[in-house]
């Protein structure tokens, strides 16, 4: 309850090249299940993990169960499902470009609303 969160895995398609390396602190890992051993061993309040690799956000909400809160960026622009984001496990969707540089943001919001909630 410190308003810690972790960075385990950022939304753009180069994060692969980093947070899906292999690293060898005890056991061979990826960086980014290094980052969420840490977070759950750390007791911080939540990870983030990006909206385009639902993959891990499922890997992620499986290992912590509901020890972690999971934010997830990328719905929208980059290619991130709102609805596939809220079934992988994420508790909160980050939006921001999808809505502030749309004609009509009121409407994108309320569409990324239904969707989130499988209504759409």
């Amino acid at each position: 309850n410190k308003g810690v969160i972790i960075l385990c895995h950022m939304s753009a398609p180069e994060a692969k090249l980093s947070y899906d390396m292999e690293v060898k602190i005890g056991k061979t890992q990826q960086l980014y299940q290094l980052f969420l051993d840490w977070a759950i061993a750390s007791k911080s309040d939540g990870i983030v993990v990006g909206a385009t690799f639902p993959k891990i956000i499922r890997y992620c909400s499986k290992k912590a169960g509901k020890t972690l809160n999971i934010f997830s960026p990328g719905v929208g622009i980059q290619g991130g499902s709102a609805k596939e984001t809220i079934s992988s496990g994420t508790d909160y969707l980050i939006v921001g470009r999808t809505i502030l540089e749309d004609k009509n943001p009121v409407k994108i919001a309320k569409d990324l609303q239904l969707q989130s909630l499988g209504k759409k």
